[in-house]
């Protein structure tokens, strides 16, 4: 942890000297700072007006950053830094990032359901900072496997910020800006992922398009997305869809499991453990699906909690319980 702390404090403070000097938000002098650090320390030319002084701090702030940092190593510094512009810049709710305790179960799914082999896509057409993606593409890579990423989002700043953030992590990921409920020109991807915002969709006209939009009034963008997101998935290919808990026991779940149904299996819904979230509201589970295909069944629904993981017992309790359900659904 001790790389990640350094690089944390560099990155901090870097980004504060280019937020006071430049008046930028903390973000965008975040994504400022590490395009300069994977520029060498090369300043671009509104830098012309800091004082010199200012200017070699900056240069000195980046030399002392190893180049040969290991990719999670920078993503988990990186992720620091986010979490601090999300508190400093108060950024939209929509937009937290993805806690990398989330990040690794969902890897750690993909490896229990999906079981890829050799070479794959992975997706999120809601991708934000990309924080999620670059987690499990890192945590996928160190178990032999490749993975190609795409990341959609319709925020040109948290679309830039993965880009810069994918860059530093020297992990190439195809990034398209555009409404995600729009068609969207990238290949099928065998896993899709998504920490679902969730909200209302403003344009009726196009929500009209998906079974999961609502016969009046706005539709939820969430289900849109669901929905849209299974689409883009390879024939037998798995979604795992972060959501919060309570959104599983809407009034309109049921006809939102209805319309998921028509193109695709409801293999999993797993709560995430409780001490995770600060309040009941805030709860999260994952919906896991996977698309129709040639080879594609319904399995027995996995529908469990995870405990705590200081809850040792528990938690041996529950790994046994996912060996056996594996075992039994091969």
């Amino acid at each position: 942890m001790a790389k990640e702390m350094a690089l944390f404090h560099q990155l901090d403070k870097s980004s504060q000297m280019i937020q006071n000097k430049l008046g930028y938000s903390y973000l965008e002098a975040l994504i400022e700072s590490m395009e300069n650090i994977i520029g060498k320390g090369d300043l671009p030319e509104e830098y012309h007006t800091l004082d010199q002084e200012s200017v070699q701090i900056l240069q000195n702030i980046y030399a002392k950053i190893p180049n040969d940092l290991e990719p999670e190593t920078i993503r988990r510094g990186v992720q620091l830094a986010i979490l601090k512009a999300i508190k400093e810049d108060a950024i939209q709710p929509n937009y937290q990032m993805t806690p990398d305790s989330i990040g690794f179960l969902v890897a750690y799914f993909i490896e229990i359901f999906a079981q890829v082999k050799g070479r794959i896509h992975l997706a999120d057409l809601a991708a934000g900072s990309g924080n999620l993606l670059y987690t499990i593409h890192h945590y996928l890579t160190m178990k032999d496997i490749s993975v190609d990423l795409t990341g959609v989002d319709n925020d040109e700043l948290m679309l830039s910020l993965a880009a810069t953030s994918g860059a530093f992590q020297k992990t190439k990921c195809h990034l398209l800006l555009q409404d995600a409920l729009r068609p969207i020109y990238m290949k099928p991807a065998h896993i899709i992922v998504s920490d679902l915002p969730i909200g209302y969709y403003p344009d009726d006209e196009n929500a009209s398009n998906y079974q999961t939009s609502f016969a009046k009034g706005h539709s939820y963008s969430h289900y849109l997305l669901m929905e849209q997101q299974l689409s883009y998935l390879v024939d037998e290919g798995f979604a795992f869809y972060i959501v919060p808990t309570f959104v599983l026991n809407d009034d309109t779940t049921s006809s939102l499991l209805s319309a998921l149904q028509q193109n695709s299996y409801i293999q999993g819904i797993i709560e995430l453990p409780y001490n995770l979230f600060l309040n009941e509201r805030s709860r999260k589970s994952i919906l896991i699906l996977q698309k129709h295909g040639k080879h594609a069944r319904q399995l027995e629904t996995l529908v469990t909690q995870i405990p705590e993981f200081k809850e040792i017992q528990q938690m041996e309790e529950f790994l046994s319980q996912m060996k056996n359900w594996k075992e039994n659904n091969k």
